[in-house]
């Protein structure tokens, strides 16, 4: 069979079993904002320009990124939770994305994704709407109409030790490409094709490797008249700073025939090349350390020399270069570090964040949950003393400083109860009666600890918990915001992972104990100051709670959940996510309604109080952990990721809730994607009956060929694992098909070697 007709083959085949990707709609960044995470390539096509980040997502501007209503985050496919690498469109609608795990199109401007072959390409560019070239370690593949079929272009220019790390395209013609080896102590030649990939010529920029200095060719950008940028990094193995790269910028005028070295002095990493126009071209790095952070070097004498160092301070977090782009339509250069957008609208002189001034790398936040007025919110961040503020139950926040006692301090924890706000450090309780302004800074009890850790607190008014010490657990009460302090000793061996309060004078708490070398769970209830307590021991290792209403709630193991309606005095399990899934967060709007996530992205929702949960429509814009969740009082959910990330979903734009509930009663079995994916050699395959019935789980090849039958039988309501083992077969995509009645699910599968 023919290339072109074997990827053909293979994404009809995949389009029929697997369809679009369709984002949840209603999902804002909070912080950080616009994109929340690494920004890894870019795509500019007419006014649009398009950002590739890390937790699967893909950002567009429309406007340069002047306004935050024209910079939409789009979700890419939930299977994708490897390493984004590259993105490219071949017009405003039509673009692809490749990832580690897999390549995926958009037909819509990136509002829908769909999974295509996985051709094991890392780089994708486009000349024109309809000329567009892949790379893989070895190989190039080509397009002429759109990307919708590839064939490869062989070469035996280029040594069979050598791996394709840059491509760059002119036109549909003229395309370049770097071979880099896998040994560095070789040199580099760069390819040069003038009829579109059939034959390259190669090019010597004149930087041979040898024993003492590693030479990597690194960008490549070359002009219509023949003018052209390279840069390569150079690591100087005898140096007493071998990790530090020493950077060279070359020049050529002839298409690359001949390059001169034009700056051979940079201390740093170049790593992308702008051309703005024949006279003015922008490079762009990442420093030598952290007082030199990100680079921009820039010629305005067609290359003839290039001037600058460093442009965004090293106070900036994490202010190392990312990605670079320039948008000749709206005149705009965007700038990527690793949490921050930038922008220069003036041909790189002075650039501007585009990122909120908001945004924190956010480990904590609180809502108030028994306020009156206007619902305030707190979260506390990784940024040494600073916060955010909201009025408005989280869905606008200000950036506040918080004036700590001691340059040590750090903050651990946060809460907020009718009007008064809590922010714990590792020093001191501050309360404050306003949340943003004059805190009352009240000292822990003693003794103290230096390197006691943090793990509960939770107050109602001032009623204040507080616990110290990991693995001899007294239980400090205050009454008055932390200007007392009661001690209320705890069973040794106890250790708190969490503490909520059940009603205006008990408190529910849970976490583990050691008994003698096994370690379980407990779950305590209390009255305020910590007397009349009940333990209630478990085999479980319960990490959470979380209370509705009266003498119901809700404990977190790692896999399950249990819940109880007698005040704790029994308990039954309503949820098993084993072994697919940890339990990270589970909430409650009301004392019927509830979501649950799990660390396989999926989410589950109940609408009868718990007592049964189903597989949840909702979907994240990327593939992260959850912290936290909770609903605010104004119907939105506010989700914090394990990456410091805050996002909303307003009700009111999602899809409706009564309908997603129908539709979910109304399923009578559901296929979970199979764990691990991708695999080596064995996966689990999971899958859910809600009525007893009749069960065939298949497996099949992306050619539809049947390669086992796993179950064949009838079967209770209940979820059932069954493992697939893939150890005869060769890596590829395989199909997971469930056929329960009439009724067929299927998953794709990547095996891996």
């Amino acid at each position: 069979m023919k290339r072109t007709s074997f990827f053909a083959a293979l994404q009809i085949f995949i389009l029929l079993f697997t369809g679009a990707v369709h984002p949840q709609s209603g999902w804002n960044w909070i912080s950080p904002y616009p994109h929340g995470n690494v920004i890894y390539s870019m795509s500019v096509t007419g006014n649009y320009t398009y950002f590739l980040s890390n937790m699967n997502t893909v950002s567009v501007t429309r406007d340069s990124g002047k306004t935050a209503g024209n910079l939409s985050v789009y979700s890419t496919p939930k299977e994708n939770v490897g390493l984004e690498q590259s993105i490219a469109f071949a017009d405003s609608l039509n673009g692809f994305l490749l990832s580690s795990s897999g390549e995926f199109r958009t037909t819509d401007g990136g509002k829908t994704w769909v999974p295509t072959v996985n051709t094991g390409s890392h780089r994708v560019t486009f000349a024109d709407s309809r000329t567009g070239w892949e790379i893989g370690s070895k190989s190039i593949l080509k397009t002429t109409n759109g990307g919708q079929s590839w064939f490869e272009q062989t070469s035996s220019a280029w040594s069979s030790d050598r791996y394709l790390s840059c491509i760059y395209a002119l036109d549909s013609l003229k395309v370049w490409v770097i071979p880099s080896p896998y040994d560095l102590s070789k040199a580099d030649n760069i390819y040069y094709s003038r009829d579109g990939g059939k034959t390259w010529i190669p090019q010597n920029a004149g930087l041979a490797s040898n024993s003492l200095n590693q030479v990597t060719l690194t960008d490549l950008k070359i002009n219509s008249s023949g003018l052209g940028i390279l840069t390569a990094s150079i690591k100087e193995t005898q140096s007493q700073t071998p990790w530090i790269p020493r950077s060279v910028i070359l020049r050529t005028e002839d298409f690359g025939t001949t390059w001169v070295v034009i700056d051979s002095s940079i201390r740093g990493d170049l790593k992308s090349i702008i051309s703005v126009s024949d006279s003015i071209w922008i490079i762009h790095g990442t420093g030598k350390d952290v007082e030199n952070m990100t680079l921009q070097y820039r010629s305005t004498d067609f290359g003839g020399s290039f001037t600058g160092g460093t442009i965004i301070k090293p106070e900036v977090s994490n202010a190392f270069f990312s990605s670079s782009i320039y948008n000749p339509r709206q005149k705009v250069i965007f700038l990527a570090t690793f949490w921050e957008l930038y922008r220069s609208l003036d041909l790189g002189l002075t650039y501007s964040r585009v990122t909120s001034e908001t945004a924190l790398n956010v480990f904590d936040f609180a809502l108030d949950n028994n306020s009156s007025g206007p619902q305030k919110a707190l979260a506390v961040s990784r940024n040494y003393n600073e916060y955010l503020f909201s009025q408005d139950g989280g869905r606008t926040w200000s950036k506040n400083i918080l004036e700590f006692s001691s340059q040590s301090e750090y903050m651990i924890g946060v809460s907020i109860s009718s009007g008064i706000s809590y922010i714990f450090t590792s020093e001191n309780v501050y309360k404050s009666a306003y949340g943003n302004r004059k805190w009352i800074r009240n000292s822990y009890p003693g003794p103290f600890r230096p390197n006691s850790y943090f793990y509960c607190g939770s107050f109602e008014g001032d009623k204040l918990f507080y616990l110290f010490d990991t693995y001899a657990p007294p239980l400090y009460y205050s009454a008055d915001g932390g200007a007392k302090w009661i001690s209320s000793p705890m069973p040794a061996d106890y250790t708190f992972k969490s503490l909520k309060f059940a009603g205006s004078e008990e408190i529910i708490g849970c976490g583990s104990y050691r008994n003698l070398s096994v370690e379980n769970g407990f779950i305590f209830a209390g009255q305020s100051g910590g007397t009349n307590w009940k333990i209630t021991q478990t085999k479980e290792i319960l990490t959470d709670i979380a209370m509705t209403s009266g003498n119901t709630g809700f404990c977190l193991s790692d896999y399950k959940m249990f819940m109880t309606n007698d005040n704790w005095n029994s308990m039954r399990q309503v949820f098993d996510s084993a072994p697919n899934a940890y339990i990270d967060a589970v909430t409650f709007e009301d004392s019927a309604h509830g979501l649950l996530r799990t660390s396989n992205y999926h989410f589950y929702d109940t609408s009868d109080k718990g007592d049964s949960w189903h597989q949840s429509g909702l979907e994240m814009p990327m593939s992260m952990r959850v912290k936290k969740m909770q609903y605010n009082n104004q119907g939105d959910l506010l989700v914090l990721g394990d990456r410091g990330f805050i996002l909303k979903l307003s009700e009111k734009n999602s899809q409706n809730k009564t309908e997603e509930q129908e539709t979910s009663q109304k399923l009578k079995y559901e296929l979970f994607q199979n764990y691990p994916n991708p695999f080596n050699p064995v996966t689990q395959i999971s899958f859910s009956l809600h009525e007893k019935g009749s069960v065939e789980l298949k497996v099949f090849d992306v050619l539809g060929r049947e390669i086992k039958t796993l179950l064949n039988e009838v079967k209770d309501a209940g979820t059932y694992s069954v493992p697939f083992n893939a150890s005869e077969l060769p890596s590829g995509i395989y199909i997971s098909r469930l056929k329960a009645g009439s009724e067929v699910m299927v998953r794709k599968m990547l095996l891996l070697r």
